[in-house]
């Protein structure tokens, strides 16, 4: 049996978060035979503390130093500094590119003139390219890479992803994307690989399969795993140690078995309610597309008081849509109407079409003039712009988090709504600015005003930019998985504020729909009245939500609805 020995040591460390210092004093040593998970509620410094161990973010004070061997015949020996491929980090926030493309990918990933830019997966899961780590270096072609292309093979079954090897990245949905970043890390053999919100983005087939590959990584030596989660009960048993933290210091480190006895721990991990309910501001009509603001838009609203009619105009209507790339169909004769007062949740396995009905929604995707799509009674391409759909639709999806790479502070970034940018390039009018503190507070997010966007945590980056879609009050809601990764408590104050604006917008009569994708019915909020299964590009089911808890699942009439 080999002698453990120090991979990785944390000295006296404080690690800087803008103008602040956290994880004072921080002493923390990674053995060759131990497994790692960093958990604690979402905001508590899991991801600033990964930041600093890959040398993304400084320290105020201390030192890191690492042991890895760079041949198997020399003995490890202390470094400040990191090779590539020492430690590779999966997250849910990575684009998962090579280079910087994560600002395009929002904004271009479904532009046919662009997809001839982004490589095939085959090329991007090919060992030798992976070898690659600048785009002028040159590689010799004598590399035995027999190993690497076994373990993407096995990788590929495990995860039912082989099919995906023809396409181009660009044309992956977000939990296809998560299957080959999991690939791809676990290719370069790294010596500590760092997982943060390992199930996160991935449908029920697909966590069996991480849940596998997890297994299978810790029950071998030749990878240290590091797994980053809010919850404890998350973590796969082979993890042998854990590290908490909360508000920013580590409040318990050590075996497995010691940090779960704990009573801190014990505190920080027992289900309590919520302290701080989230409020539902009132928006001013600068502060959103509403009937004043835009008439030319005013079609499927409905009037205060009066009830549903069925011949009302849809909000989306979709008549035998279908979308492809070359001789492949990624959405097939799609008929589908969402109607005032409905609000709607889309299911499906990764690479069902999700992602793919929603840039139709969204304008994002040039096919959506090429097919029978009316949004908001208006047929798509009937001389309307980009912007005027964009303006009464709020948005957030992983690609909108992963394109915000600038300095801007949080306040900034709400603002940016107002003018669907990434990014805030005009200032805000008094009213818009006023209508976007109030988000801010009812999301409880008004300490982050002035802080830097990238410096806050993964959960807080999805509050924000939950406040920047909400901020102008617009027609149509569209999240993608906003709970994912989130700790408990925070999940539940997002699907209580969603259920708030829901109930008062039915008081109002109409207003603000949603339309909520998810992989986890149990975090989908209450206000929810109909749930869209896709399959394979396909409806495979259109109901009304109690249906579901009847046990009557039935395919709706697209011409009457529901």
């Amino acid at each position: 049996m080999k002698a453990s020995k120090a991979l990785l040591v944390l000295e006296n460390a404080a690690v800087c978060a803008g103008r602040r210092r956290i994880l004072e004093t921080t002493n923390w040593t990674i053995f060759s035979d131990q497994h790692w998970a960093v958990v604690g509620p979402t905001g508590s410094g899991k991801s600033l503390l990964v930041d600093a161990i890959l040398r993304k973010r400084p320290l105020a004070s201390g030192s890191i130093r690492y042991f890895f061997d760079r041949a198997k015949t020399v003995s490890p020996s202390s470094r400040t500094y990191l090779y590539p491929g020492d430690i590779v980090r999966l997250s849910p926030d990575d684009g998962g590119f090579a280079g910087n493309r994560a600002a395009p990918f929002y904004q271009a990933r479904w532009h046919s003139m662009e997809a001839e830019e982004w490589p095939l997966v085959s090329h991007y899961l090919d060992p030798e390219h992976l070898m690659k780590r600048h785009p002028y270096q040159v590689l010799k072609k004598t590399g035995n890479f027999s190993e690497s292309r076994k373990a993407r093979d096995s990788l590929l079954s495990v995860l039912d992803a082989r099919h995906l090897l023809s396409r181009r990245l660009h044309q992956l949905s977000n939990g296809e994307l998560r299957k080959i970043q999991i690939i791809r890390a676990l290719m370069q053999s790294p010596q500590i690989l760092i997982i943060e919100g390992p199930f996160a983005g991935l449908d029920a087939d697909s966590r069996i399969g991480m849940q596998q590959i997890l297994e299978e990584l810790l029950r071998k030596a030749a990878i240290r795993l590091l797994l980053v989660d809010a919850s404890l009960d998350a973590i796969p048993a082979g993890i042998t140690h854990v590290l908490c933290v909360s508000e920013g210091r580590v409040l318990a480190k050590g075996a497995r078995s010691e940090v779960i006895a704990n009573p801190a721990v014990k505190a920080l991990s027992a289900p309590r309610s919520d302290t701080r309910p989230m409020g539902v501001p009132e928006v001013s009509p600068e502060g959103g597309a509403t009937d004043q603001t835009d008439p030319s838009f005013s079609a499927g609203r409905q009037a205060p008081g009066k009830r549903r009619r069925q011949n009302e105009t849809p909000l989306v209507d979709m008549r035998h849509v279908s979308l492809r790339y070359g001789n492949r169909f990624v959405l097939a004769d799609i008929n589908w109407k969402m109607l005032s007062g409905q609000h709607w949740a889309i299911q499906g396995p990764n690479g069902s079409g999700k992602s793919s009905l929603i840039s139709l929604i969204l304008a994002d995707n040039p096919q959506a003039y090429a097919n029978d799509i009316r949004l908001f009674g208006k047929k798509r391409g009937t001389g309307e712009s980009i912007w005027e759909i964009k303006r009464h639709i709020g948005f957030v999806a992983p690609e909108l988090q992963r394109a915000y790479s600038g300095s801007f502070d949080c306040r900034q970034v709400v603002c940016s709504g107002f003018f669907d940018s990434i990014g805030l390039y005009r200032p805000p009018t008094h009213t818009q600015a006023n209508a976007a503190d109030r988000w801010m507070k009812a999301l409880h997010l008004d300490r982050l005003s002035d802080r830097c966007f990238r410096e806050v945590s993964e959960g807080e980056k999805r509050l924000v930019l939950i406040a920047r879609a909400l901020v102008k009050n617009p027609r149509l809601l569209v999240l993608d998985e906003p709970c994912a990764a989130l700790d408990a408590i925070l999940c539940r104050r997002i699907l209580q504020v969603l259920d708030a604006i829901c109930r008062r917008e039915a008081k109002r009569g109409a207003g603000m729909h949603l339309i909520y994708i998810t992989h986890q019915p149990e975090a989908t909020p209450a206000a929810v009245t109909h749930v869209l299964r896709l399959e394979n590009g396909c409806i495979v089911a259109a109901v009304r939500r109690d249906a579901l808890f009847e046990g009557s699942i039935t395919s709706i009439d697209s011409e009457k609805g529901v």
